[in-house]
């Protein structure tokens, strides 16, 4: 097929361009300045703080940090209940576009997702990736179907689709004349999006978005629907939990910047594309999962009797337009990609001759401090690797999980000078149990050519990953999923002059806040004792991991290696 010029899209070619009419890089005479600038006088009027004309900048901040961030009459709250997948994935319902089914037309699209504060746009398995057509992709992978939905387009707006339909007709019409058999079609914009996991290649479109979906999750009504949404159709990929059999088909970012960022994978800043938390108007949102202390190990999700042990995973929850009640930790969010905050502290009180702290973001490891991002893409916490090893050294976990009992809780930081916050974390979320297979071939099996043997082990090995970034704000840690079972986070966006900031409240394994005052109502009802005992047994259970699931855990792409990194 003879690739033409004959018109122009109005669409930046990102990489990877496929068969078709030649994309120009034009940007004026559709619309595009008149509306960013509607857009940008919007967010002014919405966004806007008692603190913008105070200029001392700590002034500045304490005024934002008193801010409450209250949400307006049209930001209503809704919750997307996150599925867990022994314990390594975290996955919640979106809905993209519509389909036909079983003769109903317009049927929702409803796909699994990993609803990731790491990144910022939405990618979604499809039909178009020939590799996903094989029996690993069943009905937990769903594919998104283009050709059957009614919502999809190639455009951002419906006055460049009738633009792009006239200069197609109008092509087709050239070819006939010249008679050369060439064919006019819509050119594609294609990017490489890189992840921890993997990268995948996929095709950008449009499409009618909705967080959630009717099959679960609490005020789904209240979920805003998101006409000709932005959104990437993967094609390609190299993600071994997808050809593993993963549980999610999506990937929707939730980072916390107003517009797409360039992240390295050649999108073009000055097009202005707004996150999925902008387009929906999100001031703030909150995450929080929850932690079983009776989990089962298994290789699969399903008992030998064929029933299901999904209860043995416990579920965590997204609410978008959280609300913020009065909380015991607030602390300035400091990254300009990332959710990261300050950190000066981290370590554990060891069982050496002084009982002294190891704190490996101290000055034998970090002259100034860390950054810390929290991250609910991230299964494990992550931590330089030189500082890890000494801080395992220390801590002496054994394999037959035998002293869980004697290890410290983990003690750490975020902020600085009076708007510092303590934290703490038990042994269950930096010890995990977990289930291998060991060799038990014996010399004779070997001599008489017997099969290989093998018998189950369960062994407890830190739950720590290495990454050795550094950044202008010290060496960078990642507080995971394991952080999120123990505080529940509100992130909350910028508001005009105001940077972002998060709350934090310690909470017990089914994300009900825990704080003095709860446990005074306790005390005054009798029963805080069987309470502590109830906490106390749970922090010295290890987190149940399968080794299967334990493949697909990744740092995301920009940790790997080590160098610089921007936060």
């Amino acid at each position: 097929m003879t690739v033409l010029s004959k018109f122009a899209l109005g669409l930046s070619v990102l990489s990877g361009v496929t068969q078709g009419l030649k994309v120009e890089q034009q940007r004026e005479g559709f619309g595009f300045g008149q509306k960013q600038t509607i857009l940008q006088r919007f967010r002014e009027l919405k966004r806007d703080t008692p603190c913008k004309d105070i200029k001392d900048k700590d002034k500045h901040t304490e005024c934002c940090m008193k801010q409450s961030n209250p949400l307006t009459e049209n930001q209503k709250e809704y919750t997307v209940e996150l599925r867990n997948f022994q314990n390594v994935q975290y996955y919640g319902d979106i809905t993209i576009g519509t389909t036909t089914k079983d003769g109903n037309k317009d049927v929702p699209q409803i796909f699994p997702a990993i609803y990731d504060t790491g990144s910022f746009e939405i990618l979604v398995l499809s039909e178009l990736c020939e590799q996903c057509q094989t029996e690993n992709y069943d009905d937990d992978t769903p594919l998104y179907t283009q050709k059957h939905s009614t919502t999809f387009s190639l455009f951002p707006t419906s006055d460049q689709e009738k633009r792009a339909a006239e200069e197609l007709k109008k092509c087709k019409a050239e070819v006939k004349a010249d008679n050369s058999g060439d064919q006019c079609v819509y050119q594609t914009v294609e990017a490489q999006h890189v992840f921890g996991s993997g990268p995948v290649e996929s095709v950008r479109g449009y499409e009618t978005v909705r967080m959630g979906s009717v099959n679960g999750g609490e005020g789904f009504q209240n979920s805003p629907v998101l006409p000709r949404f932005p959104f990437w159709q993967i094609k390609r990929h190299a993600i071994e939990a997808w050809d593993a059999g993963a549980k999610f088909s999506a990937i929707v970012g939730l980072g916390p910047r107003d517009f797409v960022p360039d992240m390295g994978g050649g999108e073009d800043e000055s097009e202005q594309v707004p996150t999925l938390l902008d387009k929906a108007d999100v001031n703030k949102f909150s995450i929080c999962l929850q932690r079983s202390g009776n989990q089962v190990i298994a290789s699969s999700q399903e008992a030998k009797d064929g029933s299901s042990q999904q209860e043995a995973w416990p579920s965590g929850y997204l609410t978008f337009n959280a609300h913020t009640p009065q909380t015991e930790k607030l602390v300035q969010v400091v990254g300009e990609v990332h959710w990261a905050v300050k950190m000066h502290h981290f370590g554990a009180k060891v069982n050496n001759a002084n009982n002294n702290m190891v704190n490996i973001c101290g000055k034998k490891y970090a002259d100034n401090g860390c950054a810390a991002i929290i991250d609910s893409g991230t299964s494990l916490i992550a931590a330089p690797r030189s500082a890890i090893e000494g801080l395992v050294t220390e801590l002496g976990i054994k394999e037959d999980c035998s002293n869980m009992k004697h290890l410290p809780n983990l003690e750490f930081s975020f902020g600085e000078g009076d708007m510092t916050e303590h934290f703490s974390l038990p042994p269950s979320a930096y010890v995990m149990r977990v289930e291998q297979l060991k060799e038990t071939t014996g010399i004779w099996d070997w001599l008489l050519a017997q099969p290989r043997k093998f018998q189950e082990e369960t062994v407890c090995v830190p739950a720590f990953m290495p990454l050795d970034k550094d950044s202008n704000l010290g060496p960078v840690f990642i507080m995971g999923m394991s952080f999120l079972r123990h505080y529940k986070t509100t992130y909350v966006r910028a508001i005009k002059s105001c940077e972002p900031k998060m709350y934090f409240d310690r909470v017990d394994k089914h994300c009900n806040k825990v704080n003095k005052a709860s446990l005074l109502s306790h005390l005054n009802a009798g029963n805080s004792t069987s309470i502590k005992a109830d906490l106390d047994a749970e922090s010295y259970m290890p987190m149940e991991v399968t080794a299967s699931a334990l493949e697909g855990v990744k740092l995301p792409t920009w940790a790997q290696g080590s160098g610089s990194v921007g936060v």
